[in-house]
Parts: structure tokens; C-alpha cells; sequence
């Protein structure tokens, strides 16, 4: 089984093609505060991360997010559905916040360790934007910041 540190530590020199968010959605309504996000790059494979099972530290997983309620549901998946929601990817690559990663390199990928060296978060940045990903409230929190050029 591979690490998430072993997973972040090759993304220097990939290229971004796309970016997906994971939200949960119930009877329509979506909550974007929190959710995986999935980074696909030059060549088709892809990479995502969330918080791990213990609601602490950061995971990370090779290949696309899989739904976990794509169809065809049971009776009994299809009442959960309807009753409690589910989460669902969305592509982000053209929102302000993540199309400046499209097309560009990742050229430093920064771990975020707590103090006893366990891995809760990573910035991921390209010349054009920063993407900070963190554990937080047993969710993966994400943030983007453009980088400002200066001349």
C-alpha cells in the first residue's frame, strides 16, 4: 500500500489538465464547505485527497474518485439517497479558483505535518496558484490562492 507522503512527493513536473471537487448534496442542495478534491494530470491518471478515517490526518489515493452510490441503487441504497444525500464530483476546472491550475506545472508540493510528524495537509502550487488542502473538523478543507507575478 502506498502513503499519501509517497504519492505527494512525485507530483513535482506534472501537468494539470483537470480538478474535480467532491461536495455532499442532499435533495438538491449542496454543501461546499468541505470535500476531496481530485487533481488529473497530462497522461490521464489522476490523484485525490480527504481526510483519513480517523477524521485526522490526510489521505491520499491514486486513481479517480470513485462513487460509491453510482447506479444502478438498490431499493435500500435508493431510500439512504433520497433520505440522507450523498457525495457527488464535481468538475471545478473552470471555477476561479482552480482554472489557473489548468495547463500548468506543479513546481512544489509542501507536506503539513502536526507536531508529532503526522501528515494533515500538503499545498500543492504551480507558478500560477497555490492549493492549501487540510485536514480540519474531520473534513478535508481546501483553499486556493492565486500567486501574483511581479515585474
Amino acid at each position: 500500500m502506498t502513503n499519501a507522503s509517497d504519492l505527494l512527493s512525485v507530483l513535482i513536473g506534472r501537468i494539470v489538465v483537470a480538478v474535480r471537487r467532491v461536495f455532499y448534496v442532499h435533495r438538491g442542495e449542496v454543501t461546499y464547505s468541505a470535500g476531496p478534491i481530485e487533481y488529473t494530470f497530462h497522461g490521464g491518471d489522476s490523484l485525490w485527497l480527504d481526510a483519513a478515517g480517523n477524521g485526522y490526518a490526510l489521505a491520499a489515493f491514486s486513481g479517480p474518485w470513485q462513487d460509491p452510490f453510482a447506479g444502478p441503487l438498490s431499493p435500500e441504497n435508493a431510500t439512504f439517497v433520497e433520505q440522507c444525500g450523498k457525495w457527488t464530483a464535481f468538475d471545478v476546472s473552470a471555477d476561479e479558483s482552480f482554472a489557473p491550475l489548468i495547463g500548468h506545472e506543479i513546481t512544489h508540493v509542501e507536506l503539513m505535518r502536526d507536531e508529532v510528524g503526522i501528515l494533515i495537509g500538503v499545498e500543492i502550487a504551480t507558478n500560477t496558484v497555490v492549493v492549501r488542502a487540510e485536514v480540519g473538523r474531520d473534513e478535508l478543507l481546501v483553499d486556493a490562492r492565486h500567486v501574483s507575478s511581479t515585474s
